[in-house]
């Protein structure tokens, strides 16, 4: 708990070895783990599917002969998952083959990798955080968190904020800092759960279980006119979150959320995405050029992701 410090056991998992990353994808409601043996010469790591509430619930996806492999994060809008490798690499992972289909080389080693804000984040050990272009591999820094031994990252998008962890030296209680990544400020967490020591992996499951999908602004179950509702009162508005119509984290209600609403609209609706919008009063708002774009690409997604 990122207010209290205090932490909830979800039981104790059967990984053969250390877990180094994790990551939530929101939309399918999967949690990832990667556990690896980096101290040995053959570097095999193995990604998982976990289901934390049975001691053996993990299933492979991949496993890998890449070195110190050491961080996962899940871009929940264009459904991507990302590992780093300390050595200054960025992979792309296929869930469903568990390859991986490219490699970004980077400037600088990522220890901790998380998703938000339409960004993918790296933090090395020494706790310096940068965001990354996944097409150029080029990056952006934002903050050095000073100290050593920074292990994991997460991005909450409830909060907008980074959540980083430090493991704790010798039997000291491992270190949390709360990070705000338009201004890279930040501040120290209380961690009061003792016995929390090399902590060395985060992932936002906010909602686990029962997590509203792409679209579902007030989170019922549905998208529907309520959740076009919401995004029509934010329309063009910024500093905003999910519930507000921000879909993609990018910090403004704009197309791009309308998009992710068509493709997700729900089949047994009455009126058609494009009926619910011609009626409501972002009509006017949006150019017609615009609106047919998004229901091309929208309702082309929705046929893909119903097959």
């Amino acid at each position: 708990n990122e207010v209290t410090g205090t932490f909830t056991s979800h039981g104790r998992m059967k990984f053969n070895h250390r877990v180094t990353g994790m990551a939530y994808d929101g939309n399918t409601d999967t949690l990832y783990a990667l556990s690896n043996k980096w101290w040995e010469e053959d570097g095999r790591v193995v990604i998982y599917t976990v289901d934390p509430s049975v001691p053996s619930g993990m299933t492979t996806i991949g496993e890998y002969g890449i070195a110190a492999l050491s961080g996962l994060a899940f871009d929940n809008v264009n459904n991507v998952l990302w590992a780093s490798a300390q050595q200054g690499k960025v992979y792309e992972i296929d869930t469903t083959t568990g390859k991986h289909v490219r490699a970004i080389d980077l400037p600088k080693r990522s220890d901790g990798l998380a998703h938000g804000g339409g960004k993918l984040w790296g933090m090395t050990e020494h706790g310096s955080v940068y965001s990354i272009d996944t097409n150029t591999g080029t990056i952006d820094d934002l903050v050095e968190l000073g100290d050593v031994d920074w292990s994991a990252m997460a991005y909450d998008e409830d909060t907008r904020l980074l959540y980083a962890s430090r493991m704790g030296e010798g039997r000291q209680n491992a270190h949390f800092a709360a990070i705000n990544p338009v201004t890279g400020a930040f501040s120290e967490l209380p961690n009061t759960a003792g016995g929390i020591y090399r902590l060395q992996s985060l992932a936002p499951t906010v909602g686990f279980g029962s997590g509203p999908g792409p679209g579902d602004a007030n989170g019922d179950g549905v998208v529907d006119v309520a959740d076009l509702g919401i995004l029509g009162a934010n329309f063009n508005m910024t500093d905003v979150v999910f519930s507000d119509g921000d879909f993609n984290g990018d910090n403004i209600v704009d197309v791009a959320d309308l998009g992710i609403l068509g493709a997700n609209w729900s089949a047994a609706q009455a009126m058609t995405v494009l009926q619910a919008l011609q009626s409501s009063k972002l009509n006017p708002l949006v150019p017609e050029p615009a609106i047919a774009t998004m229901m091309i690409l929208g309702l082309t997604c929705l046929g893909y992701r119903r097959r």
